[in-house]
């Protein structure tokens, strides 16, 4: 993995994550690592973690997105729609707090399986 010394900011603007699936966390997007995510008017439909049989931190979770581990920028979300979207833990989301990810939500999110 390309370890940066700044955050790569990458932006997410009006993209659908559907019919996506991972055997162990982030059906759709798995965000880790120095980046500074931020998504905008996103919707998650649909999308899973296949491999629904144990829990480990980390691991069947996150069904639309997991976030572990982001490095000095928060994960910043604003009328982002989760929905149907299916995994152990966090069927919508979910995002690991262990190591000091952040999460803002500006305008928040919508409904559905968070």
């Amino acid at each position: 993995m390309l370890d940066l010394p700044t955050p790569l900011t990458t932006v997410f603007t009006g993209v659908t994550f559907t019919g996506n699936s991972a055997s162990n966390a982030g059906g759709a997007l798995l965000l880790t690592g120095n980046w500074c995510p931020r998504l905008t008017l996103c919707s998650f439909v649909g999308n899973n973690v296949s491999n629904l049989s144990t829990v480990t931190v980390g691991e069947n979770a996150g069904g639309g997105m997991f976030v572990t581990g982001l490095k000095k920028s928060p994960l910043e979300m604003s009328d982002v729609y989760f929905e149907s979207n299916s995994a152990f833990t966090g069927g919508g989301f979910e995002v690991s707090l262990e190591d000091r990810t952040r999460l803002s939500t500006g305008d928040g999110l919508r409904r559905g399986s968070v």
